[in-house]
């Protein structure tokens, strides 16, 4: 059975349509053409709701992050599991859940992120995401999120369930669990900083915290997570370890025995994430900022003097705005070589006629994504259209005047994806184009791919 949701009533037909349907007070309606049944504005579910009327936007105090499009990418920077929340706060549903989801996010503090967005209010994160409903829950898993599209959360609506379905993202693939004192010295070789932080622990099996952190940038690959269990005692002994749980840095000294650094904080995230920068000589910073520069013991180097006969290379201003497509512009922003965007090959998206989508305001909405927008001027459309083709050769049908190419030059080949434009059809209407998009950006579409990159001739004079 699927889980009820809320939907607007701009996302819904209208009522007339459909009878028997009755709209709500609150901005739903209280049936569905599916025979679903919506509840948000239903008065028995109204009336125990009244308590918590203003439960949005989530406190500080719940451990729950409140995001924005502008605070969404950096909230997603992080190696931990991510969850996010879409919500209305006029829907009983997100209401009802508010409770739950504050308990989930205090049950998993520092292991995993959780937040939550206003998605009726910045409605195009919402079709960024292909939210149809509230609440939407959506996560991402361990490790790196850049490129990645996250899951559609289907458990129940409960802290239990969630804390569940949150700690199976959980990874112990960066924690060594050793035996001997062999195991240990192997993690020593491994590590950039010849050290390993072990833990001692009375557990059959590594901490969600211990083995997130393992995976943090500040550590991974730098210094070996070791599990060490109190089963095995003589292997602890070695390190005067009679107490669990104990955490220790070991690295090896001089006369080959071991070097021992023990933790004697309290035993959550912060404190230990802060006793292992210090043991690596690293400035400590928050474990979900970008990594700080390293402390190094010698002394930097001078700086170079400039070479006063050797030319500043020119830089290209990423542009802040949809531009009008030129051979120049194109070639600069999209072919292979272009300038890369936080790290990555830009898309680019080519309106064949500007008035077909309103790329203004997808741009604001896109402005922090890898993503530039141009459109082609009339006098050269035919000419272009032409290049284009030559340049991708589509697979399906030929390239359309009212057409959008969304293109990117990767390695020695261009994927792209066509829009088609259809006027007072539903799924060529403007109102699609941001959705369609989304799925380019974040991998959820079919590209066709063909090798080199479309290069366009000098535009005949208008």
């Amino acid at each position: 059975m699927s889980p009820l949701v809320c939907r607007s009533s701009s996302d819904v037909p209208a009522t007339a349509a459909v009878p028997g349907l009755r709209r709500g007070p609150c901005g739903g309606v209280n049936g569905w053409p599916d025979g679903g049944t919506e509840l948000c504005c239903d008065a028995a579910l109204r009336a125990p709701l009244a308590a918590v009327a203003a439960a949005f936007p989530f406190s500080k105090a719940s451990g729950v992050v409140e995001l924005s499009p502008k605070t969404l990418p950096s909230f997603l920077n992080s190696h931990k599991p991510t969850f996010v929340m879409f919500y209305a706060p006029w829907c009983g549903h997100c209401k009802a859940m508010h409770p739950d989801y504050e308990k989930f996010a205090k049950s998993t503090k520092d292991v995993i992120r959780v937040g939550a967005i206003n998605a009726d209010q910045y409605r195009e994160i919402g079709g960024q995401y292909g939210v149809q409903g509230f609440p939407t829950i959506k996560y991402w898993g361990m490790g790196d999120k850049k490129g990645k599209s996250p899951k559609d959360y289907q458990g129940q609506r409960n802290a239990n369930a969630l804390h569940n379905a949150a700690m199976r993202e959980v990874s112990n693939a960066g924690v060594t669990t050793a035996l001997s004192l062999d195991a240990i010295d192997k993690q020593l070789d491994k590590a950039e900083s010849k050290k390993a932080v072990i833990l001692f622990t009375s557990k059959n099996k590594s901490p969600p915290m211990f083995s997130v952190m393992a995976q943090s940038k500040h550590f991974k690959g730098k210094i070996g997570f070791v599990l060490v269990m109190e089963k095995t005692k003589d292997l602890a002994s070695q390190f005067d370890v009679s107490d669990f749980p104990t955490i220790m840095v070991v690295s090896r000294d001089a006369d080959g025995g071991y070097a021992k650094e023990r933790y004697d904080g309290k035993i959550e995230y912060t404190g230990i994430a802060k006793f292992l920068q210090r043991a690596l000589g690293v400035e400590a910073a928050s474990d979900d900022a970008p990594a700080a520069d390293e402390k190094k013991a010698k002394k930097p180097e001078a700086k170079k003097a400039p070479e006063a006969d050797k030319p500043k290379e020119r830089r290209l201003a990423t542009p802040v705005r949809p531009l009008e497509l030129t051979p120049e512009n194109f070639q600069s922003f999209c072919a292979h070589g272009a300038p890369k965007v936080r790290g990555q090959a830009p898309f680019c998206v080519v309106s064949f006629r500007k008035e077909n989508v309103p790329l203004d305001e997808i741009h604001a909405t896109y402005s922090n994504e890898a993503v530039h927008f141009f459109w082609i001027p009339d006098a050269a459309r035919s000419t272009w259209l032409q290049d284009f083709e030559d340049g991708l050769q589509p697979s399906h049908n030929r390239f359309a005047p009212e057409d959008v190419i969304v293109l990117r030059a990767a390695k020695d080949r261009t994927k792209f994806a066509v829009w088609r434009y259809i006027a007072d059809e539903e799924h060529g209407h403007p109102k699609h184009f941001e959705p369609f998009l989304a799925r380019c950006l974040g991998g959820d579409m079919s590209f066709d791919r063909q090798p080199g990159f479309p290069k366009l001739r000098d535009a005949p004079a208008s």
